[in-house]
């Protein structure tokens, strides 16, 4: 069979992956980034809960909403400012999931 008998389906789904990192001086000096394992899966969900200072506590669903218009902010960034051959295979149909 030759290659072009045989066509690959090529699937590429973007992940959202929230990350702190941290970077270590000492005296002033930069040392290294290190990565901060409690925070290196944080729910976005859980982000738009949380009140800030002088604020009422934020309800599950409000909190939902506002990830995913953050989300959908995200994906028409990522989409303008991206050269459209990166994105010729992307799926984006799970990105709208929490």
């Amino acid at each position: 069979m030759s290659k072009e008998a045989i066509k690959q389906k090529i699937v590429e789904e973007p992940i959202l992956n929230l990350k702190v990192d941290v970077d270590r001086s000492v005296n002033g000096n930069y040392e290294t980034r290190m990565n901060w394992p409690s925070f290196t899966m944080i729910d976005l969900t859980d982000v738009f809960m949380t009140p800030l200072e002088n604020e009422t506590i934020i309800a599950d669903d409000v909190a939902r909403k506002r990830a995913l218009k953050f989300k959908a902010r995200l994906k028409a960034y990522i989409i303008e400012k991206s050269d459209q051959s990166d994105l010729k295979n992307f799926d984006w149909s799970e990105w709208g999931i929490l």
